[in-house]
């Protein structure tokens, strides 16, 4: 019986068209996350999984990169810079060392002792990352001299600013005979190093590439290990190192090392790693993944391994952001300092579920350049978004519905003062991630800030999901149909057909929200119904219907003032004023949004509001009036002749009755072509129906049609049976 990985194992490794660079490093993904490989076959799999590797510039398509160059001695090269922000903007330690690095690996020390030395420099960068000065540090004061052992000085900083001063973390080999790597951190005064405090014991055994987290706390802390993950604390005012998390690492990160400072991200941390492999000639290959843990300190996920200029050595030690871009410093085989910059977004993007990492079959003959997934492979990031004030009672079932198949739920906080946000954590977990919003009587601001938010969280799609809401796949494929996605806003139908919502949206986004209540996504292109999804809303009580309408009317009566050429919003100011019953101001506001005529539907919709207001302040001859105009503004909407036949009936005029019956049912679903006629939204389903029918069993017998009504009654009960079937 063939173990679990053999299957993976027989990729084509060594063939290198198209399809079989995308297979293979498929399949080497997958193998380096057994933990029963075969030391050969780990070693094996490991050193052609370099060969698979994409540049950074092709997962991340906004990354650029500059180099960090100034004058240094003959026989010295920079290499492994770092950078960070600080209270007057960015700065960066940048290595210089007096060595080279030959293609298998061999050092050669460019002074007569033969012993490797680093000098370090400490350089303010503009906001676009050039060099504005530089000046060598001075670290005398806290060197051993001389070197206990041939290599001297702190190597690879990684700056950060905490309590008032600069601090870099580095490793030292000069303070013991063995060479054994000690972690310090040194404070800096200027261009002065004044004080060293040892973070490892130096003897114990081997400690570097320890990773500065900025979290802005009285204390520092280090993510000394990734693969366990070990976090460090450091007292700054005792200066005692303790241990303050430790979690285990999935099989996917178990080669990782250190890279540039950990950041805070998406109620998380972000990080950088580097893995390195070394072949039978003595050349090594670093590359690197980004890494994010939740906020216990469990990796949660992780990106496909990557190289940023070239195979070999490279090295990233720096790693800070600048608004919605992450800057990253790094060397390339240790003679050049680097400095990138790219989209944070584009880094959300690359993060996969780090224990079941989904890696797509790419088919034969699939269109893709040598060594490049094709971006229609990529399984689609999507965040859910959620605007939340107090919901306790809500929250819970909303995310359950969703949480399975989203990367992110994200809950934007507009007030809440209950138990919402911990009842989210328990369903989200690790996915959920909080963001404050200041409430201002405004959806369309929010919803477009949870927009902007999931874009920073590496969505490719935004799924809006209100409180109440509650999602169904109904034999949907959502990541197969996204990723197929022709447009840009999917349309999701309730589920019992009533009406549907915009809940999807590519990002970045084409459109925005605008309106502050029962808001609308505009200028987002054409909108395509998705099948096979639908939602559904939690019935209301009176009490809570009644006070959020009350809410509604008062929004939109001072929003209309301020629009009053906008139908939609006179059309919902009407919906409102119906909800509390207020009937004359809402035919009011019903008929000034059919003046306006918007588009088609929506007047024709918005005259059939205002016939239902009529009717119920027993106006039903007015009503009919009401649907013929509407009518006049969309001649296929079924339910307009339905509410009139119903009016007439109960304006006592059986035989009109009849007549709007049968205009009715030849617009309808059953036994009429209504089921052609394309609409948005605004649909009563038993009008489209048994509607007509209901009326006509009624209707034909009071003109004394007894024949007429019984087969009425017999259509009635048929299309009442197929509107259930159907939905």
């Amino acid at each position: 019986m063939m173990a679990a990985w053999e299957t993976d194992f027989q990729a084509p490794l060594d063939d290198w068209h198209a399809d079989a660079l995308t297979t293979g490093r498929a399949a080497s993904e997958r193998l380096l996350r057994h933990d029963d490989l075969p030391d050969d076959v780990l070693a094996h799999t490991r050193r052609k999984a370099t060969f698979y590797r994409q540049a950074l510039s092709e997962l991340a398509p906004s990354f650029v990169a500059l180099p960090l160059a100034f004058p240094v001695p003959a026989g010295w090269s920079l290499l492994n810079p770092t950078l960070a922000q600080g209270p007057h903007g960015l700065s960066a330690i940048v290595r210089s060392g007096n060595y080279t690095v030959d293609a298998h690996g061999r050092y050669t020390a460019h002074e007569p002792d033969g012993v490797v030395r680093t000098t370090n420099y400490l350089a303010k960068l503009s906001p676009s990352g050039l060099l504005q000065s530089v000046d060598r540090i001075d670290d005398g004061f806290l060197r051993i001299q001389p070197p206990l052992y041939p290599v001297a000085g702190f190597e690879d900083c990684r700056l950060i600013w905490q309590d008032g001063s600069w601090w870099a973390a580095a490793t030292r080999r000069d303070a013991n005979a063995e060479g054994i790597c000690q972690m310090v951190l040194l404070r800096l005064d200027g261009d002065r190093a004044v004080e060293m405090i040892p973070l490892s014991d130096g003897a114990s055994g081997h400690e570097k590439n320890w990773m500065p987290v900025v979290d802005g706390g009285p204390d520092l802390h280090f993510v000394a290990s990734i693969a366990p993950t070990v976090v460090m604390r450091l007292d700054l005012a005792t200066r005692e190192v303790t241990r303050a998390a430790q979690q285990r690492a999935p099989e996917a990160a178990r080669f990782l090392r250190g890279g540039g400072q950990v950041l805070p991200v998406a109620d998380g941390w972000l990080a950088i790693g580097h893995e390195a492999v070394r072949f039978d000639d003595g050349s090594r290959v670093y590359t690197h993944r980004w890494v994010w843990f939740d906020a216990d300190w469990r990796l949660r996920r992780i990106s496909p391994g990557f190289y940023l200029r070239e195979r070999g050595i490279e090295f990233v030690a720096g790693l800070a952001q600048d608004g919605s871009d992450l800057l990253l410093t790094f060397g390339v085989q240790d003679r050049e300092a680097w400095l990138g910059r790219l989209a944070l977004t584009d880094v959300m993007r690359m993060l996969e579920p780090a224990e079941s990492v989904e890696t797509t079959q790419v088919p034969v003959g699939s269109p893709a350049k040598p060594g490049q997934l094709p971006a229609a492979v990529r399984r689609p990031v999507i965040v859910a978004t959620t605007l939340a004030g107090n919901a306790e009672s809500e929250i819970g079932d909303a995310l359950q519905s969703v949480v399975e198949w989203v990367d992110w739920c994200l809950l934007i906080d507009t007030g809440i003062t209950d138990a919402t946000a911990r009842l989210a954590q328990e369903i989200a977990g690790p996915k959920l991630v909080v963001r404050a919003f200041t409430w201002s009587d405004d959806f369309a601001a929010a919803r477009n800030f949870a927009l902007t938010v999931a874009g920073e969280l590496g969505a490719d799609w935004a799924l809006t999901l209100d409180t109440d809401e509650r999602l169904a796949l109904q034999g949907l494929s959502i990541h197969q149909t996204l990723r197929e996605a022709r447009l840009d806003t999917l349309h999701v139908m309730h589920a019992a057909g009533t009406y549907g919502k915009e809940r999807f949206f590519r990002l970045p986004a084409r459109g925005s929200w605008r309106g502050p209540t029962h808001e609308a996504y505009t200028g987002g292109g054409p909108v395509a119904t998705l099948p096979q999804i639908v939602f559904d809303e939690l019935e209301k009580d009176a009490a809570h219907y009644r006070q959020k309408a009350a809410r509604d009317v008062a929004i939109l009566t001072r929003h209309t003032a301020a629009h009053p050429r906008d139908p939609r919003w006179h059309y919902y100011l009407g919906d409102s004023l119906a909800g509390l019953e207020r009937h004359e101001e809402a035919v009011t506001a019903f008929r000034a949004c059919a003046a306006l005529r918007g588009w088609d539907e929506e007047s024709a919709w918005a005259l059939y509001r205002a016939a239902e207001s009529l009717l119920a302040l027993g106006r039903p001859v007015d009503a009919i009036e009401a649907c013929a105009e509407g009518m006049a503004r969309h001649a296929g909407i079924a339910e307009l002749p339905w509410l009139a036949a119903y009016a007439a009936w109960q304006a006592d005029r059986p035989h009109q009755a009849v007549y709007w019956a049968r205009v009715s049912v030849m617009l309808g679903h059953y036994l009429g072509s209504g089921a052609d006629v394309p609409r948005i939204g605004f649909r009563h389903p038993p009008a489209l129906w048994e509607g007509p029918f209901d009326v006509l069993r009624f209707a034909l017998r009071a003109t004394g049609d007894k024949a007429g009504a019984k087969d009425a009654e017999r259509l009635y009960k048929a299309a009442k049976a197929a509107r259930k079937a159907h939905a």
